[in-house]
């Protein structure tokens, strides 16, 4: 049987394409006029052959099978096993003059959606329309699942996307921070070498010239007095003012000098900060650690020290502080 299209008995007739598996023609005329009658418009085609019902199925889409249960070059079970191979979901209804029950129990495990008896055609119709429906409904379902499973995969895809720019900018602001600190640390060892620079220049340079002054003023101010001359005792103010020039400019070296690059223990380098004042400026200064202070990172104890040191320094000439408390 070729395939074939039958007048619609109705104007809104359904077009049902049916492949009858099937070896008697006059069979499957039977089922084509009881669809038709149940108001499909029939295109239908015939084979009962395992090569006729390959090359049928490879020609066109299918809407249904059905299918005789044994037939001399093929059967049902050979037929089921074609629409595993081409993973086709058809619905398969096995339409058979004769089946034992265990035979179509089989069967239905192995695929069928139904089974129906050649001399019960009443059921056909009925039994077409709601597997045409759960068709739909499985096709229906595959389709989202489908939908759904390229909606996760472009979702994973998206994420690995952004993971991946956000890996990007993580490195980024790494290496800006890495950079940022390099430069900090670089800055702190210009300050802390320009700082040492000027402790040597002070101790030095300017203190031992310093010292040189002081020894001629003294031994000056030892000839006037031996002379009795008037001046003498304005060359012993002048002595002491140079010997207290002396003994600032070695506190001043000893300042610059009392920390080195890269910091020491908090607690200790502001106890040390508390006696420098204490012993340049002659005020008292007290220095209280509260609490255990945390490791700190490389250089952090030199730039607390700083700090504290401007601050002090801004009370004492500026705030005319009569004494110091540092807190920690």
């Amino acid at each position: 049987m070729n395939a074939t299209e039958k007048a619609p008995v109705a104007g809104n007739a359904r077009l049902l394409r049916v492949l009858f598996v099937e070896d008697s023609l006059a069979d499957a005329f039977l089922l084509e006029r009881a669809l038709t009658r149940g108001g499909f418009r029939v295109m239908c085609d015939r084979a009962d052959t395992a090569e006729g019902m390959h090359r049928a199925l490879d020609e066109r889409e299918w809407d249904l099978i059905l299918c005789d249960h044994s037939m001399p070059q093929f059967s049902s079970p050979e037929a089921l096993q074609i629409l595993k191979e081409k993973k086709l979901d058809l619905p398969f209804i096995i339409v058979s003059g004769h089946i034992e029950e265990e035979m179509a129990i089989s069967a239905m495990d192995s695929g069928a959606h139904d089974y129906i008896m050649k001399d019960r055609l009443a059921r056909l119709v009925p039994a077409v329309e709601r597997e045409l429906r759960e068709a739909e409904v499985r096709r229906a379902r595959a389709k989202s699942e489908e939908e759904l499973r390229r909606a996760h995969e472009e979702l994973e895809l998206r994420v690995e996307q952004r993971t991946a720019a956000l890996k990007e900018a993580n490195q980024k602001l790494r290496d800006v921070l890495e950079e940022r600190q390099r430069l900090e640390n670089e800055l702190l060892e210009i300050a802390e070498n320009e700082r040492r620079r000027i402790g040597f220049d002070l101790h030095d340079d300017l203190g031992q010239k310093l010292t040189g002054m002081l020894l001629l003023a003294r031994a000056l101010e030892q000839r006037l007095s031996r002379a009795g001359h008037p001046d003498a005792e304005e060359v012993r103010r002048i002595c002491e003012l140079i010997e207290q020039s002396v003994h600032h400019t070695h506190n001043l070296a000893h300042h610059f000098s009392s920390i080195d690059a890269t910091g020491g223990d908090l607690a200790e380098v502001m106890s040390g900060l508390a006696a420098t004042v204490e012993k340049m400026f002659g005020i008292p200064c007290e220095c209280t650690i509260r609490g255990e202070i945390p490791a700190l990172p490389e250089n952090t104890s030199a730039q607390f020290y700083k700090i504290a040191q401007e601050a002090v320094s801004n009370a004492i000439r500026h705030g005319k502080a009569s004494c110091v408390w540092i807190s920690v």
